[in-house]
């Protein structure tokens, strides 16, 4: 499960890029970045306000049912050239990510 995740974690890192790619106005790539720290971020807080709640066992599945799920988002918006669902994707994902974390390094 670890290496599934972050192997797609690997993925997300090199496609993000094309994926977020227009033809007529270059994306602004720093406040794009940004905004993925952000979310990742914002998924640690919740992560970790969820752990009073939950076990980590549970927060792990979760998280990689969302993670599936996001990037079944990202593969349909770039099939269709839909930029703007396709980055909310990618933001879904990067807070994905803030919540393994720390889920993960409690088992």
């Amino acid at each position: 499960v670890v290496a599934c995740f972050e192997g797609s974690m690997f993925a997300f890192v090199f496609n993000w890029t094309p994926a977020l790619e227009d033809k007529e106005t270059p994306p602004p790539l720093g406040l794009i970045f940004a905004a993925f720290m952000m979310a990742c971020m914002c998924g640690s807080c919740l992560s970790t306000i969820a752990g009073k709640y939950c076990d980590a066992h549970l927060k792990l599945t979760v998280v990689c049912l969302a993670g599936v799920a996001s990037f079944f988002v990202i593969v349909f918006a770039t099939a269709q050239h839909q930029i703007r669902t396709c980055f909310l994707g990618f933001l879904l994902f990067e807070g994905l990510v803030g919540a393994y974390f720390p889920s993960v390094g409690v088992l």
